[in-house]
């Protein structure tokens, strides 16, 4: 049997919503089987494009099918000018410290590493 998935939402049709302001990181013991894609499966093209919109995965992992997001690598990861119409001020900020490499991170979880 075909085994399929993806970073955030697995089956995203038409009339099912929409993901945006995200990133997907794969485990670092992360071994694709199957098509996997980095953010979403089953998104269709013309209209239904724009659900998946400032989304970004890390570059250079074995993904399948790349259609919707924008490949970023490690280093990107820790410039918040790579994620375009994300608000850095009141809900994201780059974590220098997470482990791996920086990323964005939540403003709430700042409370949470002290």
């Amino acid at each position: 049997a075909a085994q399929h998935g993806a970073g955030i939402v697995g089956n995203l049709q038409t009339n099912q919503g929409k993901v945006s302001r995200s990133y997907a990181l794969p485990s670092q013991d992360f071994e694709r089987t199957g098509s996997f894609h980095p953010i979403a499966a089953n998104v269709g093209g013309g209209e239904d494009a724009y659900r998946v919109e400032a989304c970004y995965y890390l570059s250079g992992a074995d993904y399948s099918e790349i259609s919707h997001g924008v490949g970023l690598n490690a280093a990107h990861f820790g410039n918040a000018e790579s994620f375009e119409g994300w608000d850095f001020t009141g809900i994201w900020f780059i974590d220098a410290d997470a482990e791996s490499f920086a990323r964005p991170r939540l403003q709430f979880e700042l409370g949470l590493k002290r």
